[in-house]
């Protein structure tokens, strides 16, 4: 004997509830890979059904999904499986942290975020750490003495050589320090700088995204005396999107200032240690 299979495989009702559609919640149950609606809007953007959402396609930035109406203990996990913006828009005169359904929020991608029913026609976001994210870093350096070239404008510092780094993170034209994937970084470097003259020579630092001088990111530093030395080392924190780029800049009047490299040099028994290479410039990067 064969019986009536009323609810999809993988679905049941919690205890008390009716068998409205609304009220008739899938506990944990898997959507099938979704494609979110280019250019749609709450009317008109893929209805989620399932308890985790696996969002597959999103066409374009603002590509929607919609959420059902938000029901006290109601839980929904939407994965963004794309590096495409989605938008989540809700049903039911419902609200995403506090923005109306109809406008709804962008879950950035790629990125997974529970939405809880906080209260009646109230959906509250929490978003929770991928791999993507949490493995967005870099560690690069430079072995090379960077000369002052031309010093009537801006240049630009360079890296050759790669420590580790995630997949999210790339050195492009040898200066380029590129990110995949929209987030906040913290950018840590560290310059070996020398001068081979006398007197007083000054230089300026400061960064460049995609191209452009970042505003009040600059620093003077001052450099006394033939073969004076001084490292210039600080960090910046800012938000990036996928495929910016960011660069260090540095200019000086003084033609014999220069970032400076040397390497390793051998133990001289009772005179000195060995002592490792000393990098021109140092960079890091990671995801916050």
């Amino acid at each position: 004997m064969t019986f009536p299979q009323p609810f999809d495989f993988g679905k049941r009702l919690q205890d008390g509830q009716s068998l409205d559609e609304v009220i008739g919640n899938p506990i944990w149950s898997y959507s099938k890979p979704l494609t979110a609606t280019v250019g749609g809007t709450r009317a008109t953007s893929i209805k989620i059904v399932e308890t985790i959402a696996n969002v597959a396609t999103v066409g374009a930035s603002g590509a929607g999904v919609t959420l059902p109406v938000a029901l006290p203990g109601k839980v929904v996990l939407v994965c963004n499986n794309t590096t495409t913006d989605l938008r989540v828009f809700s049903d039911g005169s419902s609200t995403i942290n506090a923005v109306s359904g109809d406008t709804g929020i962008l879950q950035l991608g790629p990125s997974v975020a529970f939405y809880i029913a906080q209260s009646l026609r109230q959906w509250v976001t929490a978003k929770i750490p991928t791999a993507s994210t949490l493995l967005s870093y870099g560690s690069f350096y430079s072995d090379q003495i960077q000369p002052n070239t031309d010093n009537t404008d801006r240049q630009i510092m360079t890296l050759n050589n790669t420590v580790a780094t995630s997949p999210g993170i790339s050195i492009v034209g040898g200066s380029q320090i590129t990110v995949a994937n929209t987030g906040v970084y913290n950018i840590q470097f560290s310059a070996q700088l020398d001068k081979t003259d006398s007197g007083t020579d000054v230089v300026d630092i400061w960064l460049m995204v995609n191209g452009q001088n970042v505003p009040d990111s600059n620093t003077t530093l001052s450099l006394v005396g033939n073969n004076a030395k001084v490292v210039a080392a600080w960090n910046f924190v800012l938000p990036l999107n996928a495929g910016d780029f960011v660069q260090l800049a540095w200019w000086s009047a003084d033609a014999d200032l220069r970032i400076y490299a040397q390497p390793a040099q051998a133990a001289v028994p009772g005179v000195s240690p060995a002592l490792p290479a000393i990098p021109s410039l140092i960079v890091t990067i990671n995801s916050l």
